[in-house]
């Protein structure tokens, strides 16, 4: 009987069970470890060994679990070059109804912490369909947090603009339907922005065969809202800014199939694209109104009286 080092037998043992857990009988293990090139004693030993003590499992039908130093070489182990999960993700992914009906028992706050902590494990289990509703309401309640926080930062004077004269209660007081004007058109702004933004990357996306849906890409800007909060404290802004812009990529990554690497390089050809349109639609505009200002200040000139 060929004899085997002592790490590959513990990763044997660790990959026999996890093909146990997987639904694998002991007998497809044994077929699928004998097929790619293991002795066939020591394997015969090596089952028992691994049996003797426990029941197989029902049959797995005719599908052959993956074999350790068999399995595709595509999992660095590095989320920035794996593409969107790794291969045991792909292997036994949640169905969309699966996905629905776990996402359906989580609260704001589940998600919250679930986005913070591991949102590689949120956006695996974030259905990608159900309509809008959702995903927008949970983000309309992190715009308000962070409009929110971010007046009472102002007001408190840990932003800067405000002098403590400024901040008398008689001028707040004044101006409160004003500030509440703003911030209502700013919620309006930023929900408009997440549907904007959602089509242009789609459009892009697609180029670079993406294989996310629009609806995917609204979800991942909806959810990945739940930082903003954050990002609104002067203090903690900065870090929480780094790390909404971690959760957008690592989330559409995931819908669309991609390497966090190769998301990020789109999103840099987006906003390439993006600022050179802005200085082109700018030069346009300073051209349109200079047309316009230099005939009717010609006229205007002309109208003045000599001086006599």
């Amino acid at each position: 009987m060929k004899e085997y080092a002592e790490e590959t037998i513990q990763e044997l043992d660790k990959w026999f069970e996890d093909q146990k857990a997987r639904g694998f009988t002991a007998e497809d293990i044994k077929k699928s470890l004998i097929n790619n090139g293991y002795d066939k004693e020591f394997i015969d030993d090596f089952i028992f060994r691994k049996t003797v003590k426990q029941e197989s499992t029902e049959e797995a039908g005719d599908i052959r679990p993956d074999t350790p130093g068999k399995q595709e070489k595509t999992n660095s182990g590095n989320p920035w070059l794996d593409d969107g999960a790794s291969k045991k993700e792909k292997a036994t992914p949640l169905s969309e109804e699966e996905k629905t009906g776990k996402f359906s028992s989580y609260s704001y706050m589940d998600k919250m912490k679930l986005i913070i902590k591991n949102p590689g494990q949120f956006f695996d289990e974030m259905p990608t369909t159900g309509g809008y509703k959702g995903p927008v309401v949970f983000a309309c309640i992190n715009f308000v947090l962070f409009i929110a926080i971010e007046l009472i930062c102002v007001f408190l004077g840990l932003s800067p603009g405000l002098t403590s004269m400024d901040r008398s209660s008689s001028l707040l007081i004044m101006f409160l339907p004003f500030i509440l004007v703003i911030a209502v058109l700013e919620l309006i702004g930023s929900v408009v922005s997440i549907f904007v933004s959602a089509a242009l990357n789609y459009v892009f996306f697609r180029l670079f065969k993406g294989q996310g849906t629009y609806q995917a890409i609204v979800r991942v800007f909806s959810y990945a809202t739940v930082v903003l909060p954050l990002a609104a404290i002067p203090i903690a802004g900065f870090l929480a800014s780094i790390y909404l812009i971690y959760v957008i990529i690592l989330g559409l990554s995931k819908i669309h199939k991609m390497s966090m690497a190769k998301t990020m390089g789109v999103l840099v050809v987006i906003g390439f694209v993006v600022l050179v349109l802005s200085v082109i639609l700018a030069a346009l505009a300073v051209n349109i109104i200079s047309s316009i200002m230099t005939p009717l200040s010609s006229d205007i000139s002309a109208m003045i009286p000599a001086a006599q």
